[in-house]
């Protein structure tokens, strides 16, 4: 849209990405409005909280602009311009088109849609989790971890691995090694890579950086672990010294900027200075840290830095302890374990004041740390995540289900999933745009793009373009073109999903996609209504509706989702539990001024006379679902407008008599005689502003 500057750009999709790696994301349209998870317990889950969950307000300015971006998009199709856009998508529509039709006609019009492909390679644009450089190990070999340096010519990657051996007795351990791979940050496939034997089998190894060492732990045998202290490559890694620690370790946490290491162990903490790493030597013991509240068979299992607060954060199944380190020392926050399952990660987001839980069966949680107030929870892995990191407005997850999830931190929205297809250990930020991830046998160092761009360009002018989205499932947009047949595309891959040909090649008045029931809805300007199903690609009629007379005829339609309006807060399902609140309800403008409801599952409603002319819009309001003294914004309304221009807006309740829905009118809209005598073909609402034209 060319009305709108670079930091007004709304992007509607994600290139070149299949569509079965599509995941739950919705578009920024959907993203403001996802409220299921943030309010009035509307998350539809076996899991249940009983913690209140507060929603991110967004601002007046915030609104405005989206208010002008649907303003934007009726100009645009006043205009009947071509946007001009870059994706190329082409190739995934003709192939699929190819096999699902038999027909050469039909195969030769869906060419003519889009454009051919031009410069393929150069055009193309690769969406999500790019592979750089891959380090493999053989089947005999597991790493055990791994640190890295940032050095000023490149990286050095020290990786601490075991080797297995067939003579080797069950009681004695693995031999290990220590392997260093070396990358030219400008080449990164120029790498190299040197091995060297180690007695030593690590449980945790940091790299630092500044002194060019390596310190290791490992537990040697019950409560008795030992702090290694090696030189780096250019030392040929030798072994410089060991300390003994008198418990188990299970987390350790090195701050450079003030010297101090901590090492979780069952139960306590204990606090060393760093600062005799200069001349190398072993960290000095200060004192182990007081007034913790765990039991002493309570493993310390991770340690955060909580650099604003000038403290830590420590872990353990069933507790989150925020204790300061500078100027003083003392316990500022004990947390109690929220979820049935434990604590296994803690992540904190200086930026945004955020502290990130993992547990072990996947689920995450977000908190403002400051008041301690949940934000989000997530349920995008299935098995124990193994790591939490952050990078600017990112942030990132791996666990043992095999995947890499990513989220949007400004917006709290999850964005792109990625499958190694082998359990992930550990992730990690190597600089800006540069990451990697550790399997038992792989290191992989990866770049994300999360660059998104609109739809191909296609041959056909576009008359129209709509969101339409969904609580559960992925948004869909439908495209409109010249000759009125319809694209269905996924705002995710940018691909086409199916289309709907004109084969009648008369105008359409209105396309209405359900994505609840996979249905869409083409409104001819007779009247009459065609029904088809998006399982085939392309789209087949199933059926017609048309009313008996003129009188009754279709003028327009909409439908909205029962679980976004007042239906849901209404005791609606006390009421009548086996009233399906899940799927989308659609509801029919009629020549006469009524408004009645055509699908709704069990739900049922008397059509209503809503205007003395004839209605010529209808429309769902699009809400914030915050908790306001404003209706609009506490859940989604309906709109309707008449040829005499007035506007009404409608609110959903039940009736607990025979438990039929029923419309009742909250405001009347009308427009001043001397601003336009037109009739309203544009209706649009967000929160408490309303667009008409």
């Amino acid at each position: 849209f060319s009305k709108l500057s670079g930091e007004e750009y709304i992007p509607g999709g994600f290139s070149n990405l299949d569509q079965e790696l599509e995941e739950e994301l919705m578009n920024d349209f959907d993203d403001d409005f996802d409220d299921q998870i943030t309010r009035r317990s509307r998350y539809i889950s076996s899991i249940r909280s009983s913690n209140p969950t507060i929603n991110v307000t967004r601002s007046p300015i915030e609104l405005w602009q989206r208010a002008r971006i649907l303003i934007a998009i009726h100009l645009y199709k006043l205009q009947n311009k071509i946007p001009n856009l870059h994706n190329d998508i082409s190739t995934t529509v003709d192939s699929s088109l190819k096999k699902t039709t038999n027909s050469a006609d039909k195969s030769n019009y869906l060419g003519k849609l889009f454009e051919e492909k031009e410069n393929t390679e150069e055009r193309k644009i690769i969406f999500g989790l790019s592979v750089l450089k891959q380090f493999l190990l053989d089947s005999t070999q597991q790493y055990q971890y791994i640190d890295f340096y940032d050095i000023e010519q490149g990286y050095i990657i020290m990786c601490n691995i075991t080797v297995q051996s067939p003579n080797i007795a069950i009681d004695q351990k693995n031999n290990s090694k220590l392997l260093v791979y070396s990358m030219n940050k400008k080449l990164l496939n120029d790498s190299c890579t040197v091995e060297f034997d180690c007695p030593f089998q690590f449980n945790f190894m940091i790299c630092i950086p500044i002194f060019r060492l390596i310190l290791g732990f490992m537990n040697i045998k019950k409560q008795q672990s030992l702090m290694i202290l090696i030189g780096d490559a250019s030392r040929k890694s030798i072994f410089l010294s060991k300390q003994e620690i008198s418990d188990t370790i299970y987390s350790i946490l090195y701050i450079h900027e003030v010297s101090m290491l901590f090492i979780g162990c069952m139960g306590r903490v204990f606090l060393y200075n760093t600062q005799p790493l200069q001349f190398i030597s072993q960290p000095l013991f200060i004192s182990e840290l007081t007034q913790l509240p765990f039991h002493s068979t309570e493993p310390i299992i991770h340690i955060c830095q909580i650099g604003i607060y000038r403290s830590i954060g420590i872990l353990s199944n069933r507790y989150f302890i925020l204790w300061q380190y500078v100027p003083t020392e003392k316990l500022l926050l004990k947390f109690c374990n929220p979820y049935r399952y434990d604590f296994i990660r803690c992540h904190y987001i200086p930026k945004y004041d955020y502290i990130v839980f993992a547990f072990i069966d996947g689920f995450v949680l977000i908190y403002q740390l400051n008041q301690m107030k949940q934000i989000r929870r997530y349920q995008y892995h299935w098995k124990m995540i193994t790591d939490l990191k952050n990078n600017q407005n990112i942030l990132l997850s791996s666990s043992l289900d095999h995947r890499i999830n990513i989220w949007n931190l400004e917006t709290l929205q999850h964005i792109y999933q990625y499958n190694t297809n082998e359990e992930i250990f550990q992730i990690d930020i190597i600089h800006e745009n540069l990451f990697y991830y550790r399997t038992l046998q792989n290191i992989v160092i990866f770049k994300l793009n999360l660059h998104t761009l609109l739809f191909s360009m296609t041959k056909s002018k576009v008359l129209a373009l709509k969101l339409f989205t969904h609580i559960q499932k992925i948004a869909r947009v439908t495209v409109i073109l010249e000759d009125y047949s319809c694209i269905l595309v996924s705002p995710v891959s940018g691909c086409c999903l199916t289309y709907v040909p004109n084969t009648a090649k008369k105008p359409i008045k209105q396309i209405l996609h359900d994505i609840s029931r996979s249905s869409i809805y083409s409104l001819q300007f007779n009247g009459e209504i065609i029904l088809y199903h998006t399982y085939n690609n392309p789209c087949v009629a199933q059926y017609k509706i048309q009313t008996k007379s003129e009188q009754y005829a279709i003028t327009c339609m909409t439908l909205i989702n029962p679980m976004r309006t007042h239906l849901f807060s209404l005791n609606a399902t006390q009421i009548s539990t086996e009233k399906s609140l899940g799927k989308q309800a659609i509801f029919f403008g009629h020549a006469n001024g009524y408004i009645s409801l055509f699908q709704g599952d069990s739900l049922i409603m008397e059509p209503i006379l809503a205007h003395k002319n004839s209605i010529v819009c209808l429309e769902t309001s699009r809400a914030s679902m915050d908790t306001s003294n404003i209706s609009f914004t506490n859940s989604e309304v309906l709109l309707s407008c008449s040829t005499d221009r007035i506007i009404h807006i409608w609110d959903l309740t039940i009736n607990k008599s025979d438990e039929s829905i029923q419309l009742i009118h909250i405001i009347t809209i009308e427009q001043e005689k001397n601003i336009s005598f037109e009739t309203i073909k544009f209706l649009s609402m967000i929160d408490n502003f309303l667009v008409a034209n």
